[in-house]
């Protein structure tokens, strides 16, 4: 995806969510409903991959519910966005 079409496509998900804001507020609208119409296309306009079938889990960019141990517990965030650091991939943000 190119910058301008980045840019395009977020400027959509603005548009249409403001022409559809309360239906989008409402108890109604599920968490996966937000991450396949705003947040997926969202980060995917910005270069980000999230659908990378051709490649091992290893390589992939973004995992979905990344499990990571924290002390003596287990979180998972919703995502996890790795870069590649040397031989190895290493989590940027959660």
């Amino acid at each position: 995806m190119t910058r301008q079409s980045g840019k395009e496509t977020v400027n959509k998900l603005v548009d249409d969510f403001k022409k559809n804001e309360k239906d989008f507020m409402s108890k109604t609208f599920q968490e996966t409903e937000t991450r396949t119409r705003f947040i997926d296309p969202f980060f995917e306009a910005l270069g980000w991959q999230l659908n990378q079938t051709d490649i091992a889990k290893k390589f992939w960019d973004v995992h979905r519910e990344f499990s990571q141990r924290d002390n003596s517990t287990t979180k998972k965030p919703d995502y996890a966005f790795r870069m590649k650091d040397g031989h190895k991939f290493k989590e940027k943000f959660l």
